[in-house]
């Protein structure tokens, strides 16, 4: 892995953004997911509905790593140079869950890429 870093160093974060919407009567959680190759920056933010309450939880390899229990739906989990993979590849899941309200919202991944 430190060899490939030197060989091909990371240049730029890349920007992904999930998009989905609570409609009543359906599911509280919906999941997103993306790929971490490198270890650096991992910055998500939530935008939701004004009036709602939604909540963010990051997962890998099987284990909540982090959460948001903050009120209202502009929650942030952000790690600076703090996002150590423990694989070469690690798979990363988003979870957005609707605490209250319905309505549209989006998931900003900002990451090493």
């Amino acid at each position: 892995a430190a060899r490939r870093d030197v060989l091909t160093p990371w240049t730029k974060d890349v920007t992904t953004t999930f998009r989905g919407k609570y409609v009543r009567g359906r599911t509280n959680r919906r999941n997103f997911k993306f790929t971490l190759t490198l270890d650096g920056n991992l910055d998500v933010r939530l935008k939701g509905t004004k009036g709602t309450d939604e909540d963010l939880i990051l997962s890998s390899l099987g284990k909540v790593r982090d959460r948001t229990k903050t009120r209202g739906s502009r929650d942030r989990l952000r790690y600076a140079s703090g996002a150590c993979r423990e694989r070469a590849s690690e798979t990363v899941t988003i979870s957005v869950v609707r605490r209250k309200g319905y309505g549209p919202f989006s998931v900003s991944v900002r990451y090493a890429g």
